[in-house]
């Protein structure tokens, strides 16, 4: 598994805070995934929250249970939650994306959350843009050690939504910003705790584009958003957090970040 990583990879992440790994996981397994997370979507394809614990899944995606009609049914969707969440938690393990982390970091990891971003073509939340926001903004830890992963599960450019980065920004600590509503927030605004835009004047921004299967590692103090996706092409990703064992992070309210194990 090192071996995904040059030295030339590593030198580049430190020196400009993201990385793009291409071919982390097969065209088959994003499909695989798409078609679970899928089957427990709303209308909306609203956001999920830590999909790989049950009982976040579930919380998510009670229309689903109650539209069934009788008590098998019923069951036969909490089953199915459960068996999704099993999945999604060993897409959060994958060794590929933690040997990935560790040789980036020189240190032992821990995972914390994960969420599901849809970007379903045509659906409400298509439309959204994240502003440029620094994901450090969110846990608050002071040696900048808390990393963030973009699984893309479909290819992805400007045109379906893609993400841009601002190069170097992760050298500078944590901007102030406006705080925003960033999970399920209503239609037509975009979420990212925002930093001001002469805050960004000094740094490059860089659009990239997403092979299927591609990861993007982003260093927590590196200022990104995405684009609207007003295309027909979905533009789905899983994205995961994680940071050095024994840093402090905050757990946040909705997102509920705890230690998990990727042994």
């Amino acid at each position: 598994m090192q071996d995904l990583l040059s030295e030339d990879q590593v030198s580049f992440y430190d020196e400009n805070g993201y990385l793009v790994v291409d071919n982390v996981i097969s065209e088959f397994e994003c499909d695989y995934i798409m078609e679970k997370m899928n089957y427990h979507a709303d209308e909306n394809f609203s956001a999920i929250l830590n999909p790989d614990r049950f009982e976040f899944l579930l919380a998510q995606s009670y229309e689903k249970l109650n539209e069934n009609d009788n008590l098998p049914n019923k069951v036969d969707y909490i089953l199915k939650c459960k068996e999704t969440s099993e999945i999604i938690r060993n897409y959060l393990k994958n060794k590929n994306v933690v040997s990935i982390l560790e040789k980036l970091q020189g240190r032992r990891i821990i995972g914390l959350m994960c969420q599901m971003l849809y970007k379903k073509a045509g659906s409400t939340y298509a439309p959204q843009a994240w502003t440029p926001h620094q994901d450090n903004s969110y846990i608050g830890n002071k040696n900048g050690s808390y990393i963030t992963t973009n699984l893309f599960m479909n290819k992805a450019t400007k045109e379906n939504g893609s993400m841009y980065v601002y190069k170097k920004s992760h050298k500078f600590g944590i901007f102030d910003a406006e705080d925003r509503p960033s999970y399920r927030e209503a239609s037509g605004n975009n979420p990212g705790r925002t930093i001001d835009i002469k805050n960004l004047e000094k740094f490059d921004k860089i659009d990239l584009e997403f092979k299927k299967g591609s990861l993007l590692v982003l260093h927590g103090n590196c200022i990104h958003g995405s684009y609207p996706n007003n295309s027909s092409i979905d533009r789905p990703l899983l994205s995961c957090s994680y940071i050095p064992k024994g840093e402090e992070y905050s757990i946040g309210y909705n997102a509920q970040r705890k230690e998990i194990s990727l042994s």
